[in-house]
């Protein structure tokens, strides 16, 4: 169970969620990454099926092409969640602020 003082201090670092719409935020931003690793995949596996029927030396250069598309999508997919992830820290942090604020020291 909480004291007063811990429930007061949770409701306060709560509320500081929703004053600076982390939810919206957070929701909003995670979605980048993960569209782009979606998206990463297509061309992934084009650049796989090309090298299996390539027939002549252009399709091979289109099936490396395709797969190393692929390849920096997923590498800046990684870059963006670790982003999302310092994002996510530095709203909790906020949120945070917000309870010292509302509560003073303590």
């Amino acid at each position: 169970m909480l004291t007063k003082e811990e429930l007061s201090a949770v409701s306060a670092h709560e509320i500081g969620h929703i004053k600076h719409e982390d939810v919206e935020i957070g929701t909003t931003l995670v979605l980048i990454p993960t569209a782009l690793g979606y998206i990463s995949t297509i061309p992934i596996n084009l650049g796989v099926l090309a090298i299996t029927i390539a027939a002549d030396q252009f399709h091979l250069l289109l099936a490396t092409f395709l797969l190393t598309l692929g390849i920096v999508l997923l590498a800046a997919t990684f870059t963006l969640k670790i982003f999302v992830l310092w994002f996510n820290r530095l709203r909790e942090l906020y949120a945070d602020y917000n309870s010292f604020i509302v509560l003073g020291e303590g």
